[in-house]
């Protein structure tokens, strides 16, 4: 079944030519879309904990850091290796989840997989006590945050209609 269509006033253009006349009231039709708004808000709700979760270990870490090593470098380098990362997962998991049919989808496969890691790499890194430790967790986090928004970046394309693409 086609979706209810909601009626709405506006008022038009009169034109004749390229001049403008005047405006008229008119009702259009519209296409009443509550399924696809809830969609956004459930998708926009994924973002705001990745964000969320990014923004504060990108705030902290350097503060952490710099609590188990005096390298500024060192700092430097353990920052950068999100860098490296971002370079890579995103086209390994896209690729590989363009490619994947299962009974869960493309795309949810990837997101449970590297869900895991985020969450572990955020407790290692709040429980870390050793510059390595720390390295360890940024690197599983990012692998983890990387690959997981890559696939869920991928699933609005996957869910919105094509007609919402540019409103979503």
């Amino acid at each position: 079944l086609p979706p209810p269509r909601l009626k709405r006033a506006v008022h038009a253009p009169i034109m004749s030519g390229r001049r403008l006349l005047g405006y008229h009231k008119a009702m259009i039709s519209l296409p009443f879309l509550p399924t696809v708004r809830k969609q956004w808000l459930t998708l926009g709700f994924g973002v705001l904990g990745l964000n969320t979760s990014v923004t504060v270990l990108v705030f902290y870490l350097p503060l952490l850091l710099a609590d188990l090593t005096d390298s500024q470098l060192a700092i430097g380098a353990t920052l950068g290796i999100e860098g490296l990362i971002a370079l890579t997962i995103p086209l390994l998991v896209g690729h590989a989840s363009d490619q994947t049919w299962t009974r869960l989808g493309r795309r949810v496969p990837y997101l449970l997989a590297f869900t895991p890691l985020v969450v572990l790499g955020l407790l290692l890194a709040s429980a870390a006590e050793a510059y390595g430790a720390v390295v360890v967790a940024v690197v599983l986090y990012f692998i983890g945050y990387y690959g997981y928004y890559t696939a869920y970046q991928a699933l609005y394309p996957d869910t919105i209609p094509s007609k919402e693409y540019g409103r979503a």
